[in-house]
């Protein structure tokens, strides 16, 4: 079943967002040994999810996917100028831009 609404907002999981964040400082250090992450937001709607990734990992490269191409053009808007790559879902579509280090799929 395709989702007919999306709905999301800036900053909608923090708790998640931090744990995933704090998790990752206690295994990599607090420049993750160098390492830059490779995030997918998978299903990323109008792209505040993404931004929100960002403000947690400003650091990683973040990417976000979404079957919906209404959604896809409304987070082209809202991403416009940040170093976020957007593309619509399919399975090839993720395999050419992955793999990736951390995938949010978040109610969807």
């Amino acid at each position: 079943m395709l989702q007919k609404r999306t709905n999301t907002v800036f900053n909608r999981y923090p708790g998640i967002f931090r744990t995933i964040q704090s998790h990752l400082r206690k295994k990599y250090g607090n420049d993750l040994n160098g390492r830059r992450l490779k995030i997918l937001s998978f299903g990323c709607s109008s792209g505040e999810e993404a931004l929100s990734i960002q403000s947690y990992f400003p650091d990683a490269q973040i990417y976000g996917c979404d079957r919906d191409k209404a959604a896809l053009s409304r987070a082209q808007k809202t991403l416009r100028g940040d170093d976020i790559q957007i593309f619509l879902s399919t399975p090839e579509a993720i395999t050419e831009n992955g793999p990736f280090d951390i995938v949010f799929a978040m109610a969807v």
